[in-house]
């Protein structure tokens, strides 16, 4: 890990202009999210963007003190700031000392905070489900009654006449350093290199120490409660028993625990099938392929608390069928939609043993499986129905998963 120091200096730069409007999307969107410590370092270092056209660099001291907080303060807001995708931060030392380049993006436009599933889904988690329905309104457009009327809108053509044939057109023009609008894509994966680099920095413990099924176990825990690498650096440390060998069960808790306290933490389960469009179907899936498994609970749930026996659910989909939040999701997803919103433990765990023997990994086949189990599903209702009027069991749904996993 990077210290840093008071002493050490910083330059801004900009990746985007950063509007009047960006600031209020930044106070009413990032804000809640974030915290007000890093919504005002945000916003003092656009300020000391302006101040470095007469010098260069800026002293982390005289920030600090300008904004009247403590270097931890300072440090835990640059890494908000970063991992909401408003920030990038570069580090280089030399004999003269260390200095930092950050890099301020503009926040997203409303529509793509909105259409964000990890962005919305943070802010529902900050202020919940109502108030960012409520605050959602105020940006969405009035709606336009033209009934009666007729378009007189005048043309470009029409009005500034331009000669197509003028060189004035066709002139060349160095626009490749001018500013675009750029925003960061904030869903990651959980990068064991970097956990490995970091907790030996940080907590001098030794990569070597760490087996590759305890990295996999630890990727599977941080993918499934959501938890960033330098998070769970600090989460492991504190699992090692005194034998060297971690305590899994503890890890598990201090993640959980971290869904409580923690005020924003980025989804990082990794996509493989991330879809561009509006509808709702690829909403879903984006939704499915990109947030943990106990987050995604928690969405179905209106952001509820989860019972420890769901949770229990959920760790033994991953750890007895070694099914990843891209699959988990869909599966809870159907059983809830289609078992009066409950989880029947039994079912669950027989649907996930046949996902799992069926080698499914991925959001999209998850979910093209468990069509074709609900298409079965009313095929067999209606023969039932046309026989006796016998309700389908759950000893039926046994029966045709055995069928269509071995098809």
């Amino acid at each position: 890990m990077i210290y840093l120091t008071k002493e050490d200096y910083f330059e801004v730069y900009l990746a985007s202009m950063i509007s009047a409007n960006d600031r209020d999307v930044l106070f009413m969107l990032y804000q809640p999210i974030i915290g007000h410590h890093a919504t005002a370092l945000y916003l003092s270092l656009y300020a000391e963007f302006k101040k470095q056209e007469l010098s260069s660099l800026s002293s982390h001291q005289d920030l600090i003190e300008t904004m009247n907080i403590t270097l931890d303060d300072l440090i835990e807001s640059r890494r908000l700031l970063e991992g909401i995708g408003l920030m990038q931060t570069y580090y280089k030392k030399d004999q003269n000392g260390s200095y930092f380049k950050y890099v301020l993006f503009a926040p997203k436009t409303p529509s793509d905070f909105f259409s964000d599933v990890l962005l919305r889904g943070l802010l529902v988690r900050s202020i919940g489900e109502k108030k960012t329905n409520k605050i959602s309104n105020i940006y969405k457009s009035k709606q336009l009654d033209l009934d009666g009327y007729d378009e007189i809108t005048e043309s470009f053509v029409n009005v500034f006449h331009p000669d197509f044939d003028s060189n004035v057109f066709y002139s060349s023009f160095d626009y490749d350093h001018s500013y675009q609008r750029k925003t960061k894509d904030i869903s990651k994966g959980f990068d064991k290199g970097n956990f490995l680099k970091t907790i030996g920095k940080t907590h001098q413990i030794k990569p070597e120490i760490f087996k590759d099924n305890d990295l996999d176990e630890i990727a599977k825990i941080a993918l499934l409660y959501g938890v960033d690498e330098c998070t769970m650096t600090d989460f492991v440390a504190r699992s090692i028993e005194s034998d060297g060998l971690i305590d899994f069960e503890k890890l598990k808790k201090l993640s959980l625990r971290d869904l409580s306290f923690a005020p924003i933490r980025t989804n990082n389960v990794k996509s493989s099938d991330f879809f561009d469009g509006d509808g709702i179907i690829v909403k879903k899936i984006n939704l499915m392929s990109t947030t943990s498994a106990i987050d995604y609970l928690k969405i179905k749930q209106n952001n509820g608390a989860i019972s420890p026996s769901d949770i229990k659910l959920i760790d033994d989909l991953a750890n007895k069928f070694g099914l990843n939040s891209q699959v988990i999701n869909p599966l809870i997803d159907y059983v809830l939609e289609n078992y009066e919103n409950r989880l029947p433990r039994s079912l669950v765990l027989k649907i996930g043993a046949t996902l799992s023997r069926n080698q499914i990994q991925s959001t999209v086949d998850a979910m093209n499986y468990l069509y074709k189990v609900k298409n079965y599903e009313k095929n067999t209702k209606k023969v039932q129905s046309s026989k006796e009027d016998k309700p389908v069991t759950k000893e039926d749904i046994t029966s045709l998963l055995d069928e269509i996993g071995e098809n």
